[in-house]
């Protein structure tokens, strides 16, 4: 009679891994905001009327928010190209605001 293998139990994670399903967990987090924000600029721009771009506007802004949130919490920089796409929807903003002021 063959034996059948027994099935492992699982180990918990040690806190290394648990540190780094935490950190891949908030890059993801921190992409997906990214690209949500840049997607409602994206659609901002060729927005019918100003209400819908004002809407847009103020859901990239969150999308934002978010995402500054999770660097400042885990206080590590993104990686480069994160980064630079960061940087572009925060600058593509602030220039947003100032026009939106000179109305």
């Amino acid at each position: 009679m063959t034996k059948l293998p027994t099935p492992e139990a699982k180990q918990p994670l040690n806190t290394a891994d648990q540190d780094t399903a935490t950190q891949a967990g908030i890059e993801k987090t921190l992409f997906d905001e990214i690209a949500k924000g840049l997607k409602y600029a994206a659609k901002s721009l060729g927005a019918i009327d100003e209400q819908e771009q004002l809407t847009l506007i103020a859901e990239a802004e969150n999308a934002y928010q978010n995402a500054v949130y999770l660097v400042e919490q885990t206080a590590t920089v993104p990686e480069p190209p994160l980064a630079q796409k960061l940087h572009q929807l925060g600058v593509f903003l602030e220039r947003n605001d100032t026009l939106q002021e000179g109305n």
